[in-house]
């Protein structure tokens, strides 16, 4: 009995681990444009939401940032670009959308159309891209994508702290943005 349970906290943790961290492609449902991490943050929807904002506001402030989808408290849908992996020795910059998700007491958060030049670095982590058609994996793709992984899981992880940290009582000014779409729902 006491080897079942072990064994069920085990996977359990296993389990929950996954939603912290984006994961490398290990089959088609892996992806990494399939993958969302949930922070676990105290709060209602609509507060949730502010404090990302607020997060986003003080985060951004100097950098170009495009509001592309805003419903309170519903979801958050923004676009920029910061030095994301680190290639060859050199920090890459890229361009990416990020999507939050508000529920009660959580925030679901995809990292979407990660781009460089002509380049589609989120198609560059798929499981096709990395993987011979027998499933071995290409070498010099994993090496490539583990990068661009742990780049997004650091970005995640600023985040996930900064949000939490953040106030929840709006302070927005709207003038950090740059574009914004259905901004006034």
């Amino acid at each position: 009995m006491k080897k079942l349970i072990i064994i069920l906290l085990t996977i359990s943790n296993g389990v929950s681990a996954q939603n912290n961290k984006f994961i490398f492609p290990e089959n088609q449902q892996s992806d990494l444009n399939n993958q969302q991490l949930y922070f676990e943050l105290a709060g209602t929807p609509k507060e949730l939401y502010h404090k990302t904002i607020n997060f986003l506001e003080r985060k951004y402030k100097n950098s170009c940032v495009i509001i592309l989808n805003k419903e309170e408290g519903e979801i958050l849908k923004i676009e920029t670009n910061s030095k994301l992996y680190k290639w060859q020795g050199t920090k890459t910059c890229v361009s990416y959308q990020v999507e939050f998700e508000f529920k009660q007491g959580q925030i679901g958060v995809s990292v979407l159309n990660i781009r460089t030049g002509n380049y589609d670095i989120q198609e560059m982590c798929s499981y096709n891209y990395i993987h011979k058609p027998n499933g071995a994996i290409k070498k010099n793709k994993k090496r490539f994508t583990l990068n661009v992984i742990e780049g997004a899981n650091t970005l995640m992880s600023d985040m996930y702290a900064g949000i939490q940290k953040s106030s929840t009582i709006s302070t927005q000014n709207k003038g950090w943005l740059i574009a914004s779409n259905n901004s006034e729902k």
